[in-house]
């Protein structure tokens, strides 16, 4: 019973030193949103509506994202179990082209929500703001792409605090370029709704840049050589990670579908409903 006990309480001790700083650093990845919606309460109750039904939609792609490259984990938890770096690098570099793909995908979906949000009849008013805020944060999907695959291979390797320390990094940063883009401070312009979405683009493509550098530089990850022996695209390898990938994909999606459609719902409503919503 004590062996049974301490095998517990061990594993138990893994799980949350992966588990937490990954919890966190989802936290603090999302709450970009939240700090744009909280500042636009001060803008006005149209913006405010735009906002909360654009970040909305921009959570929806963003976790089908999550749910197609999240396979690169367990391939590279295996190849790390077994000890082999062929396969870490060979998952890490074709995971990269298989998010070029999915990337492609992301940017044209959210800049053709516009019409989708038409066709359900959501208040005219709203929909050039929330078209607005989607097509600029379009730019920021590549860059959510390569810090999937770049957090799943530390994920897959056991090894989850950069993730989490990039955040607490950037998030103030978010803060700090919402103010001043959505108020006009310090000599900006008042942009509003797309001062939101270009304050969140810039940190998405921080927060991809510092763990890409953190990848390349990083000595545990020195021997794998991720971007100096880089393979072409196989499709072979990125076949194999696409067929995996949507079941993933579905589960997320359909997970916080309900959410995104009751937003939507309220749209169609008028701005007042989406904004208290």
């Amino acid at each position: 019973m004590r062996v049974l006990r301490a095998r517990v309480t061990k594993e138990l001790g893994h799980l949350l030193i992966l588990g937490v700083p990954l919890v966190i650093a989802q936290l603090l990845q999302v709450s970009y949103g939240f700090v744009a919606i909280v500042m636009m309460g001060r803008v006005g109750t149209l913006e405010l509506a735009a906002i909360g039904l654009g970040t909305s939609l921009w959570v929806m792609v963003f976790l089908a994202t999550l749910g197609v490259l999240i396979v690169v984990s367990p391939v590279v938890a295996r190849g790390f179990g077994a000890g082999q770096s062929a396969e870490i690098r060979n998952t890490f570099q074709q995971g990269l082209w298989l998010s070029s793909l999915v990337a492609l995908c992301s940017w044209w979906i959210m800049r053709q929500i516009g019409g989708v949000m038409s066709l359900m009849s959501v208040e005219a008013s709203i929909i050039p703001l929330v078209e607005s805020y989607l097509q600029i944060t379009s730019w920021g999907m590549p860059s959510v792409c390569l810090y999937f695959v770049c957090r799943f291979l530390c994920e897959g390797t056991g090894n989850a605090r950069p993730m989490m320390l990039i955040q607490f990094l950037v998030l103030p940063i978010n803060i700090v370029l919402s103010w001043i883009l959505i108020f006009g401070k310090l000599g900006f312009p008042a942009l509003a709704v797309n001062g939101a979405a270009l304050a969140s683009t810039i940190c998405l493509w921080l927060t991809a840049g510092l763990l890409l550098v953190y990848v390349a530089t990083a000595g545990r990850y020195h021997h794998l050589k991720l971007l100096r022996e880089f393979s072409r695209p196989s499709l072979i390898e990125i076949g194999k990670l696409a067929r995996l990938g949507p079941p993933g994909c579905g589960a997320t999606h359909l997970g916080s579908r309900i959410f995104q459609c009751n937003c939507i719902d309220d749209g169609v409503v008028g701005s007042d409903c989406v904004g208290g919503a």
